[in-house]
Parts: C-alpha cells; structure tokens; sequence
C-alpha cells in the first residue's frame, strides 16, 4: 500500500534491537507502522526523523487480533520518504476525488465488477465517499494551521 501524511509521533519499542513505531496521521485516519531489523532502510528514516514531518509510505498492511477480540491494522513499511506540504496536499486532493469517482462508478446498474464486489463484500460504498469528502473539508480547515506550523524533516 501506499499512502502519505504526517508522522506525529516515533519510539523505539525494541528491548534488544531497534524496532520503531511510527504514528501517521492523514485526513482519514491513523496508520502505525513498525520498522525493523528486517526493514533497515524504513527504521533508519524513522530513527533519523523529527516528528512533525510529512511523509510517503509504501508497506505492507499486517492486521493481528488482541485478546479482546479486536482487530487492529498496521503497516510494515518497506520505504518512507519525506515529502512537502504540497506533495501532502496533493496527495490528499487526489486520492479523495478519485475515491470519489470510484463510488460514483459503483453506483452505475451496468458495472459488472461493481455487482460482483457488492455480492462479495457486505460494505456501503457511500461511507467511502464521505469519508472522501470529509477528507477534503479537513484539507480546508487545516490550511490555516499547515501555513502557522509546517513539519519538518
């Protein structure tokens, strides 16, 4: 997977090797990602890093269960890069308009693929594309913030 945001907090949680958490946060929600011995080139970018920094994200999603039953999704990145305000911004902007287009192509009686997914999966389409939307009137509201505190690498 791929994704972009801001890396807001960073631990070594490792008791004798280096192995870092990560907290990224976007529009959407939070992702953690956990880098490693096995991941060298993503824990030396998180070990090297101050957060706040915007950064990019390619990994591989991990999902465990908790004793309680919960599922909990996390990242195990093989990259992270950082990135401007305005690659950020972009990426958002992007994503949430073609989140967007998707729903809307769902919706269409004569997608094939969009009737086979809704048989398949028990999801409503609709919560993705406000979540799309929301994602954008958050990119208004935080302009402000962004322009009075910009991370840093």
């Amino acid at each position: 997977m791929f994704f972009v945001g801001t890396l807001t907090e960073k631990e070594d949680i490792g008791e004798d090797n280096e192995y870092w958490r990560g907290r990224i946060v976007d529009p959407t929600g939070t992702f953690f990602v956990y880098a490693g011995q096995y991941q060298p080139e993503a824990a030396s970018t998180l070990r090297d890093l101050e957060p706040p920094a915007y950064v990019a994200v390619v990994g591989k999603p991990r999902t465990y269960e908790t004793d309680d039953g919960n599922v909990n999704v996390s990242v195990r990145p093989e990259s992270i890069t950082v990135v401007d305000a305005a690659t950020r911004d972009r990426w958002v902007v992007e994503t949430a308009e073609r989140t967007v287009e998707r729903v809307a192509a769902f919706e269409d009686e004569g997608n094939e693929y969009a009737r086979m997914a809704a048989d398949r999966y028990d999801a409503d389409p609709e919560r993705y594309r406000e979540a799309a939307v929301e994602a954008l009137r958050g990119m208004d509201e935080d302009g402000e913030a962004d322009e009075q505190a910009e991370p840093t690498a």
